[in-house]
């Protein structure tokens, strides 16, 4: 079956009322009761969630499903009904949840809205210009040049991550070396 983005679920959502839909995503918040729970569920193409109601009477795996954290991610397959009263216009009835990968609970980004600092904090998403990026492949990309060209070989090379923040420990202190 297709995988549905959330962005054009909520263009054609009059279209697929009663439809059979698969979508892919990140559980951005969970909530559970001893029968159902929902879940809503972000993909990256829009800035909306999509909510996800799943039920114990047609999950062979919700308990499983209800003892997820913030970040796994999952593949849902289920209808599309459209709720016109309520806040959303549309949820998804889970037929099918396909858990793809687990998180943990210390997993550092919650459903609440983080300040800037705050995810700068997170070296992975802190972002790096990109003048700084072509600065340093240039760089890189001459010595290798002028070594290839006596050699008569190729030589590539292999650029790691840049992580704004390394720790040293040095004599059983630990020191943090900042940008």
């Amino acid at each position: 079956m297709r995988t549905t983005e959330i962005k054009e679920l909520y263009k054609t959502h009059a279209s697929l009322d009663q439809q059979e839909v698969f979508v892919t995503g990140w559980v951005r918040t969970i909530r559970d009761s001893k029968a159902f729970g929902f879940i809503e569920l972000n993909d990256g193409t829009f800035f909306k969630n999509i909510q996800i109601v799943f039920s114990q009477d047609k999950l062979d795996n919700y308990a499983e499903i209800a003892a997820l954290n913030v970040g796994a991610a999952l593949r849902v397959r289920g209808i599309l009904l459209e709720t016109p009263e309520s806040k959303q216009p549309f949820e998804i009835q889970a037929e099918e949840i396909i858990i793809e990968g687990v998180s943990t609970p210390d997993y550092p980004l919650q459903k609440k809205r983080h300040s800037v600092e705050y995810l700068r904090q997170i070296a992975h998403l802190r972002p790096v210009p990109i003048c700084s990026l072509q600065y340093s492949a240039s760089v890189l990309w001459l010595p290798l040049r002028f070594i290839s060209s006596f050699m008569n070989a190729v030589l590539y090379t292999c650029i790691p991550p840049l992580l704004p923040e390394v720790t040293v420990k040095e004599q059983g202190k630990c020191s943090v070396l900042l940008p």
